[in-house]
Formats: structure tokens, sequence, C-alpha cells
């Protein structure tokens, strides 16, 4: 499969990579949109102190379920799905109050998790966590 991968500020390829396989917790999805925002033309130009190279980027993603790990409930292939881009870690004083958005232990798809520029990748357990897979609608293309 083709991904999007950043190896140092300026060097940004287009790569055959090997097909993922999701863990026991995870889930697998066939990438059908992944939006390049700012932060990633930013990213490609200087990269970011949260990204160890090799790093596949993409971190608006949207797509279509096509596996499922053995512990995962709830999801099924055939779902259509997009997922959180920042990831709270759900257990700190912030997120047990209810505000996730300014967890200090955050991690994000495309820095610490490979990204959405790919045909298909891996959901992390730390999504499924903190319910950051979310259901796109019928009838929503």
């Amino acid at each position: 499969m083709k991904v999007v991968r950043f190896h140092a500020p300026g060097d940004v390829r287009i790569e055959d990579a090997p097909e993922p396989t999701p863990g026991p917790t995870d889930v697998m999805i066939r990438v059908r949109a992944c939006s390049t925002c700012g932060t990633d033309v930013k990213i490609s130009r200087f990269g970011h102190h949260h990204i160890a190279p090799p790093r596949v980027m993409g971190h608006e993603i949207a797509g279509e379920i096509t596996e499922v790990g053995a512990d995962v409930t709830g999801w099924r292939p055939g779902d259509r799905v997009q997922v959180i881009a920042a990831i709270p870690c759900g257990t700190c004083a912030e997120c047990r109050r209810g505000r996730m958005t300014v967890c200090p232990n955050q991690v994000s798809m495309g820095y610490h998790f490979d990204g959405g520029f790919a045909e298909h990748m891996v959901v992390p357990h730390n999504v499924l966590a903190v319910d950051g897979l979310n259901r796109i609608p019928e009838g929503l293309s």
C-alpha cells in the first residue's frame, strides 16, 4: 500500500509499506479521506517535537472499518467512521473532570501513532478507550 511518510523537515515521501495488522484491542480502517491542514504543512517543513521519524502523517481521518481486533466490541467491518486527532488519556484529573480537550497527556494520530495518509491504518486502542471513534451517519457522503 502507499503511505506519505515524514522523514525529516523537507523530506516527506510517498512510499510503499506493508498493510498494518491490528492488535486484539485495535481496529483497522480503509482510509477514505484524510485532510491536509496547516499543521501538516508546518510539520513537513519544520518537523515537530512530538514526532520521531519516520512517521506516517495525517490526523484528520475518515474511513471504513475492515478488521476488528478480537477484544473489540461495538464495531464491525463496514462501519464508516471518523477518528479523533488528539487522544486524551482518559484518566488524569482533567479527563476525570470531563475536560478531555485540555488533557496534559494527550497523544495524537500522525504524531505518536501512524496517521491517515495511507490506504489502510490501525486505529489504536487509545482512541477506542476514550470513545474517539465516531460513526459517520448513513446518507452522509
